[in-house]
């Protein structure tokens, strides 16, 4: 007690306090190897004087070498499970350490594509700075999987050379990447196939806009077009009255106006019949569409034929009728 107070007040607590519990350790350690050796060699003498000098000599040898054995298995033991903790603990901190070191390579990977972000487009402007951006990630997308592939193709030719031998390991290699480049090939085409249906799904709802939009146009042009007519018939109108009088005017304005619209009727029908033209031939083919064709024009000028004749039949009727009339209230005029 009094070296510990003494020690404490030379040292401080804790290294005065550590200082007296390392001494007594150490007395401890030699006390115990002391005590140990004393009870070796009473052994050894008590062996000596039971079975003589030799066998006490060889039971002691054997039984230091058996002790010293057991003590170095047990280090052995503890040391490896000493290493194999090290080992783990190790392999956790690196794990870990490998796990943060990846978070901050992958925020500092993302700051600085915001950035180049930021900085394209400014240069280009939204649309063309985000496109070169994502192009450029694509590429080193690309480039990380080719080199990614380069290696486990490696791998896989190192261990197929290893476990069938060279030329069957290069052969089960070559199998297997053809296998792999097979694979790749097939989903490309599928791929390449969905993105030309799309392509033509996108051509055709452009196609479908682009004739809206004409449509819509020729609709407003065709407006404009019959705005500027019946302008251009009123002031004709006027002009004609003017000239000629007011009935003269009037029948001029009306003979004018039936001739543009039966131009205007006869035009929309050719368009109509190029159209109907134009879908028979998608549909049935040339030949079948002109043969079907060459039927309806006939069909239709024979019903427009009849239906004129029978016009001439009706107006020749009431032609006749109203004659008739006249004639009637002219004899009964007369009487």
């Amino acid at each position: 007690d009094i070296e510990l107070v003494l020690a404490k007040w030379e040292r401080g607590d804790k290294k005065g306090l550590v200082s007296m519990v390392w001494q007594a350790f150490v007395h401890n350690m030699v006390s115990m190897k002391r005590a140990k050796a004393t009870s070796q060699a009473t052994q050894l003498s008590v062996h000596k004087f039971l079975e003589g000098n030799a066998k006490a000599t060889l039971r002691a040898c054997y039984s230091n070498w058996m002790k010293d054995a057991l003590h170095s298995k047990h280090l052995q033991q503890e040391k490896t499970q000493l290493t194999e903790l090290m080992n783990g603990e190790r392999a956790k901190a690196e794990r870990e350490w490998k796990e943060q070191h990846d978070e901050q390579k992958r925020k500092t990977e993302t700051a600085h594509n915001a950035v180049v972000l930021m900085i394209h487009k400014w240069e280009l402007g939204d649309a063309k700075g985000l496109t070169v951006t994502i192009f450029q990630a694509w590429a080193k997308r690309a480039m990380k999987n080719a080199e990614e592939d380069r290696r486990l193709g490696s791998v896989q030719m190192c261990l197929s050379q290893f476990t069938a031998g060279k030329a069957k390991g290069a052969l089960q290699s070559i199998f297997l990447h053809w296998k792999h480049d097979s694979t790749v090939a097939a989903q490309e085409k599928k791929n390449q196939a969905q993105l030309d249906l799309r392509a033509g799904n996108i051509q055709e709802m452009l196609a479908d806009e682009k004739k809206r939009h004409m449509n819509e146009i020729q609709l407003l042009e065709s407006k404009a077009q019959i705005a500027k007519e019946k302008a251009k018939a009123a002031v004709s109108d006027v002009m004609a009255r003017f000239a000629l009088g007011e009935k003269k005017g009037i029948l001029e304005s009306v003979l004018k106006s039936w001739n543009q619209f039966v131009m205007d009727t006869k035009r929309s029908a050719r368009r109509r019949q190029a159209v109907h033209d134009a879908v028979m031939q998608s549909l049935m083919g040339k030949d079948k569409a002109a043969v079907t064709m060459a039927f309806l024009n006939w069909k239709s000028l024979t019903d427009g034929e009849k239906k004129t004749m029978d016009g001439e039949l009706k107006f020749e009727k009431e032609k006749a009728h109203w004659e008739a009339q006249t004639h009637e209230m002219a004899r009964l005029h007369e009487k």
